[in-house]
C-alpha cells in the first residue's frame, strides 16, 4: 500500500507561505483557470456546516436513538446502502480523524471526480482543492489560495476519500467503536485492508480501516449523497499564488 502525505500536513506545509505572501502583496488579484466563480458576490459556504446547502445530511450521531448505547444486530441496517453512495462517486461527510496523533475534524466533499476538503489550521479555515493535476490550498479567512501541481507530493495526497472499490463481503459482527459497542459490517479490499462499517440504527457511526493491522477509525458526524457545487468555487477576487 502506498503511504499517503496527510493533507494536515499538507496546508500546514503551505500556510506559512500563504499568510507571508498575503501580507507582502499587494498587487491586485488574479483568479484561477481550472475552477468555476460563477459569481463575485457569492461568499464561500465551505468555513461551516451549513456547507452543503441542503437538508438531506445525517446527523449519525443521534443520541435519541431507542437502542441505547448498545445496539443489537437485528436492529440495525446493512451498510450497503452507504457503499453505494460511496461507489456513485458524489458524497459528503464530516468526520473526526487522528491526524498527527490529534483528533481533528474534516469535512470531506467528492463530485464529479473533484475533492474538497475544509479543515481548521492554526485557527483558520482552511480548504483544498483537488481538481485533476492542481491542488488548491485556499483561505477563505484570508481569501487567498495557492495553486501547485499534484506531482508535488508524489501524486500521493490523502484527501480522506472512502473507497469502496472492489470491496468482498467478509460477515458481519460487533465491537467497541468511539465508545460505544456496534455492530459491523466487514469488508476486505485487496490482500491487506479490512474495512469495518459501524453501524446503529439506520445511520454509519463510522468506518475502521485496519492495513497489516493497523487500525485507522473515521467516526462519521454527518453524511449526504448530496454535494453543492460552491464548495468547489474560488471567488474571483481571491489572490491566486502560483508555487
Amino acid at each position: 500500500m502506498k503511504r499517503r502525505i496527510s493533507i494536515f500536513t499538507c496546508i500546514a506545509l503551505c500556510l506559512v507561505l500563504l499568510l507571508s505572501a498575503c501580507n507582502n502583496n499587494t498587487g491586485p488579484s488574479s483568479s484561477p483557470s481550472t475552477t468555476d466563480a460563477n459569481s463575485q458576490s457569492e461568499t464561500s459556504s465551505t468555513n461551516s456546516e451549513s456547507t452543503t446547502g441542503n437538508d438531506s445530511i445525517v446527523d449519525t450521531n443521534d443520541d435519541d436513538d431507542d437502542g441505547g448505547d448498545t445496539q443489537q444486530a437485528g436492529n440495525d441496517i446493512s451498510a450497503e446502502p452507504f457503499i453505494a453512495i460511496f461507489d456513485s462517486g458524489e458524497y459528503y461527510f464530516k468526520g473526526t480523524v487522528a491526524v498527527e496523533d490529534i483528533e481533528t475534524i474534516v469535512q470531506t466533499y467528492i463530485k464529479d471526480e473533484k475533492v474538497a476538503v475544509v479543515m481548521e489550521v492554526e485557527g483558520l479555515n482552511m480548504r483544498v482543492l483537488v481538481d485533476g493535476s492542481l491542488v488548491y490550498i485556499i483561505s477563505d479567512d484570508e481569501e487567498s489560495a495557492m495553486v501547485m501541481d499534484v506531482s508535488m507530493f508524489g501524486g500521493n495526497l490523502d484527501t480522506y476519500e472512502v473507497e469502496t472499490e472492489d470491496l468482498v463481503y467478509i460477515g458481519t459482527g460487533t465491537a467497541e467503536f468511539n465508545g460505544r459497542v456496534m455492530r459491523f459490517d466487514e469488508y476486505s479490499s485487496g490482500d491487506s485492508i479490512v474495512m469495518q462499517f459501524f453501524m446503529e440504527g439506520n445511520n454509519l457511526s463510522g468506518i475502521r480501516t485496519i492495513t497489516e493491522g493497523i487500525e485507522a477509525d473515521l467516526v462519521i458526524l454527518e453524511f449526504s449523497g448530496i454535494v453543492p457545487d460552491s464548495v468547489f468555487e474560488i471567488p474571483d477576487h481571491y489572490t491566486i499564488m502560483e508555487f
